[in-house]
């Protein structure tokens, strides 16, 4: 008895170093998911930061006190601070999120450093969570495969080069924060048992959880979808539906690839054999073992007996073998009878009682998204409304050309996720439109679909042959991928971009799964860590032990021929090298967002045709006084849009004031007339457009574009007082000076009277030489005078008459 309990003391205590050893690898996991993402803590606030924070009027004005007007205000402002029923509103409704700004801002103020410091935090949280969901729903087991297969996820999720975006740009929090919160509630969902009152409480906290997501940012209310799937992965119910619909619907010889027909087969003959065995066996044992025991009492045990006895058990004590031998019976029928039971619902625990409870628990998590839903569209009022460079799909009439680009859309953001080598804030401009299937990127999207539609049905045939752990893994990867990613899929309703790389920040945590199943069939291979204990023999009789031996043995020369350590080596220096290249790019990209005018470098050599990232960038650059560089990105930006309102603007004050170059300055603002839609705009280019025109002297145009400046916006202050400026200068010069491009005919006529000045002077000179008296020079000089006059007054006419044609 001590040896069998320092033994067990021994394994036990083993079992809780295991147990710790792995819990502290996933909170180191965690914490290197926020240490690696130092360099972004010292960054400033960067791309869309200065409208959702610095310049935000609900985060910059909040004093600490929640008042029954900040209240107000918060909670009908979207996220840059506009009232989200207006009709100029990005629709964009986060208030929790919103929340969290303005109590960052009421401690630290506009220090980005502590806005950082938040979002490193939740993305560690985020990724111990991850492991949790993976530990709890995928893979539940306290083998050293489930912790391998939890580790790796959390791995991948941790260091993934495409959360650089989510995670180092400030505004991108409503990521974090929402995918924390459906963590959290999956994770809820998944304790208690799925027909107990326990699963229905947990569904309060569930909600709770799902419910703040949404409010973190919209597509947290997919995350119902989630928990529904999860429980009909876990219970079963996928697979009793598609048993039920092949051995219904689909031909024998369809069937049969599935091996569904010979289960059948073979659950008629478990019943018939616990049928049987309960009839004929039941009754003799028992009364045997009750004779034995009277026997046993009096002392007249047969020898016959105990040998046959000894023969069929180790145990020293014949009555209790004979005794145990009607219970060991009874249990194992009753083993019998719960398989058999268990296949027939699909080979899981499904009862009527965990049908009830599974369906409630889905109605309260449908009712109260329905509720939110319909809330949400009615505070928000209209849709918004998109422009066409945003989402050029969105604007086609052609079906088949909005169904082929957004395939490919879907395409190029798996991509992303699986080969993270190309970033960039804005794609706008840079993904053409996919117009016919002759376009390679529709082979491209096409060929993803397949493959999908393959994996999927790969999982779902898993669960129907019996690997249920594999199948239900795969399923709920599948699910974490593809349910997070429909809100930005186009296929509800258009969104507001063409690529967006913070959009796959939820559905990169079915990648992770999915890449850390791969790993695990790789070193693996097919063995029983694909099985659940149920379905360790699917449709075998437990009674046969010639059969368990020769499964047996199948199975272990199985492991030896696949699991070998060099295939195991291989595969582990495989996932260190793809760690490794995450880890690189995720650092490189890192530091990008740090610095924003690297960020915009490399946006424009990552995507040379987006106009945008050319014009952030001139824009940095002008702050710098960088006046040369910022012309030449803003004058890059044309190429691509000539009229692009931002970039002629600034290319008309740069040439304006740092170039002082005001003609040039006139040829960008008069197509920025072209492309400015907001009346604000129009006004501030008319402004513009008065200024370089009392510049270079046309004071009738700069008064003419400056009352237009008036006319579009009265209520700026500034326009009326350089008017009445312009007006004293075209009072004082007594007309419009030349402009620049008659300058030339200006000088023209110049050089003419100077040499005309010349010839006259000449001429008196050679009169007053020739005359030999005094008397007679001095009249021919007074006559000369005149004729001077004469001509000087001519030609000041003739000067004034060109101005004014002029």
């Amino acid at each position: 008895q001590f040896f069998f309990f320092f033994q067990s003391r021994q394994a036990i205590m083993k079992e809780v170093f295991f147990l710790l050893l792995n819990v502290c690898a996933v909170i180191c996991i965690g914490i290197t998911a926020s240490a690696i993402y130092f360099q972004s803590l010292n960054g400033a606030f960067v791309y869309d930061d200065d409208k959702c924070v610095v310049s935000n009027p609900v985060v910059i004005t909040f004093d600490g006190e929640l008042s029954d007007s900040v209240v107000e205000q918060w909670w009908a402002a979207d996220y840059w601070g506009r009232p989200v029923a207006d009709p100029l509103s990005h629709k964009s409704w986060r208030p929790l999120t919103t929340l969290s700004f303005m109590f960052d801002y009421y401690t630290h103020g506009l220090n980005p450093y502590f806005f950082h410091l938040n979002n490193v935090i939740l993305h560690g949280i985020n990724t111990v969570l991850v492991m949790v969901v993976a530990k709890r729903s995928l893979f539940p087991s306290s083998s050293s495969e489930s912790w391998v297969f939890t580790l790796v996820s959390g791995l991948v999720f941790a260091l993934h080069p495409m959360h650089s975006e989510a995670v180092s740009n400030i505004t991108n929090r409503s990521e974090l924060m929402s995918l924390c919160l459906q963590l959290l509630g999956v994770t809820f969902f998944s304790f208690g048992k799925r027909s107990g009152v326990l699963s229905v409480v947990m569904t309060v906290p569930t909600l709770v959880c799902l419910l703040a997501s949404a409010l973190c940012k919209e597509t947290g209310v997919m995350a119902i979808a989630l928990c529904i799937a999860h429980d009909m992965a876990t219970m079963g119910i996928i697979r009793h539906i598609l048993v039920h619909a092949i051995t219904s619907w689909l031909p024998p010889h369809i069937a049969s690839l599935l091996h569904i027909r010979q289960q059948q087969q073979q659950l008629e003959k478990e019943k018939k054999q616990t049928n049987h065995k309960s009839k004929n066996n039941i009754k003799p044992l028992r009364r045997r073992a009750k004779n034995n025991i009277k026997k046993k009492n009096k002392g007249e045990v047969h020898e016959k007996e105990m040998r046959d006895t000894s023969k069929t058990t180790s145990t020293p004590s014949t009555t209790d073998t004979l005794s145990q031998r009607p219970n060991d019976n009874e249990t194992q029928m009753s083993k019998n009878a719960e398989q058999v039971r268990t296949l027939e619902r699909g080979g899981d625990n499904l009862s009527n009682k965990g049908l009830r409870f599974f369906v409630l628990r889905s109605l309260i998590l449908i009712v109260a998204g329905a509720a939110f839903m319909y809330y949400r569209l009615k505070l928000q009022g209209e849709a918004p409304e998109w422009y066409s460079s945003t989402n050029p799909a969105a604007n086609e009439d052609s079906f088949v050309v909005r169904s082929l680009t957004y395939a490919y859309l879907h395409w190029f953001h798996f991509s992303l996720l699986l080969v993270p080598t190309r970033f960039c804030p804005d794609w706008r401009n840079e993904l053409p439109i996919v117009s016919s299937f002759s376009d390679p990127r529709a082979v491209e999207a096409v060929v993803f679909y397949a493959l999908l539609v393959s994996v999927i049905l790969f999982a779902l045939k898993s669960m129907v042959e019996g690997k249920r752990r594999f199948g239900v893994i795969v399923t709920l990867a599948l699910a974490w991928l593809v349910l997070p990613f429909l809100p930005a899929a186009n296929i509800f309703f258009p969104v507001g971009f063409v690529v967006a790389e913070r959009v796959t920040y939820t559905p990169s945590v079915g990648f992770a799964y999915l890449l850390s199943t791969a790993f695990m069939l790789l070193f693996y291979g097919c063995t029983p860590w694909m099985f659940s204990v149920q379905h360790a023999a699917l449709g075998l009789s437990s009674n046969s032990n010639s059969n368990k031996s020769k499964s047996n043995d199948n199975n272990n020369k199985a492991k030896k021929e696949v699991t070998t350590t060099s295939r195991k080596l291989f595969v582990v220096c495989m996932l260190v090298a793809v760690i490794g290249f995450y880890s690189h790019m995720l650092m490189a990209r890192d530091s990008e967002w740090g610095n924003e005018e690297l960020l915009w470098r490399a946006a424009t050599k990552s995507c040379p045709h987006n106009y945008v990232s050319h014009v952030l960038l001139g824009n940095v650059l002008d702050a710098k006084g960088d006046a040369d560089g910022a012309i030449k990105a803003f004058e890059d930006a044309l190429e691509f849009n000539e009229y692009y309102f931002h970039a002629n603007l600034n290319l008309g004050r740069l040439y304006r004031q740092s170039k002082k170059d005001s003609t040039t300055a006139i040829k960008y603002l008069e197509k920025a007339t072209m492309s400015a839609d907001d009346p604000a705009l129009q006004a501030h280019v008319l402004y513009a457009l008065g200024l370089c025109h009392m510049d270079i002297g046309v004071y009738t145009k700069a008064i003419e574009y400056l009352q237009k400046a008036i006319l579009v916006n009265p209520s700026n202050q500034r326009y009326p007082i350089d008017l009445e400026i312009a007006k004293r200068q075209l009072a004082s010069a007594g007309g419009d000076r030349p402009s620049p491009q008659q300058q030339p005919n200006q000088s023209k006529t110049t050089t003419s009277e100077s040499s005309k000045k010349k010839r006259v002077e000449g001429n008196s000179n050679k009169k007053l030489k020739a005359s030999p008296n005094n008397e007679k020079a001095t009249k021919e000089k007074e006559k000369v005078k005149e004729d001077d006059d004469r001509q000087k007054t001519s030609i000041q006419k003739k000067t004034q008459q060109q101005q004014q044609q002029q």
